[in-house]
């Protein structure tokens, strides 16, 4: 018992310090301020469906140290991109690693499963980690984001005439981003 709450309250202090460093980019907290709405907005998630918990942080974040709800959003979405990035590459690289069986069958319904299908899976899986990998690149690098831009305008009916400020806004402010400014800038 005692090394699970030992583990747990050394999760909340990491998750408290990735926080940190997303927030710190618009707003600068410390550790302490931000492991307050992480342990509250996890303690949270156990409790209501749907983690609700998650809208706690932002709330508790703008009560304590008048940091936007928005901007606190945001961040919370941003942190819950860079954990489904990190899961992506953590599947990948065990989908990769794992001998498969050449012999597997197995009958889910109308369903087979078999070797060919999970190296098939395997391959989709990190096929699709190369992409998001390159479209992450190519977004927080400047000079390919102001490419972004120009491509956007150029493609007039793409888009609706409504959502093309905010596009453009989006790839250009950096407080409708947060997140964005947590990235180290590639040098290039």
């Amino acid at each position: 018992m005692i090394p699970a709450i030992i583990l747990t309250f050394l999760s909340l202090g990491l998750r408290a310090v990735r926080w940190r460093e997303i927030v710190s980019a618009s707003y600068p907290i410390g550790v302490l301020q931000a492991y307050h709405p992480v342990a509250i907005g996890f303690m949270l998630n156990y409790v209501l469906p749907a983690r609700a918990g998650e809208i706690a942080r932002p709330l508790i974040l703008q009560k304590q140290d008048n940091v936007p709800f928005s901007t606190g959003l945001a961040t919370v979405a941003a942190a819950r991109v860079f954990h489904r990035i990190f899961l992506m590459i953590l599947r990948a690289g065990s989908l990769s690693s794992i001998h498969i069986d050449p012999g597997i069958s197995m009958t889910f319904g109308k369903y087979h499963l078999n070797k060919e299908l999970l190296e098939k899976i395997a391959d989709g899986m990190f096929r699709m980690l190369i992409v998001l990998m390159i479209g992450i690149l190519i977004f927080i690098v400047p000079q390919t984001r102001q490419q972004m831009i120009r491509v956007l305008a150029k493609i007039p009916n793409l888009f609706p005439e409504s959502l093309k400020p905010g596009m453009v806004n989006v790839t250009t402010s950096d407080r409708s981003c947060p997140a964005l400014n947590a990235l180290p800038s590639p040098v290039i």
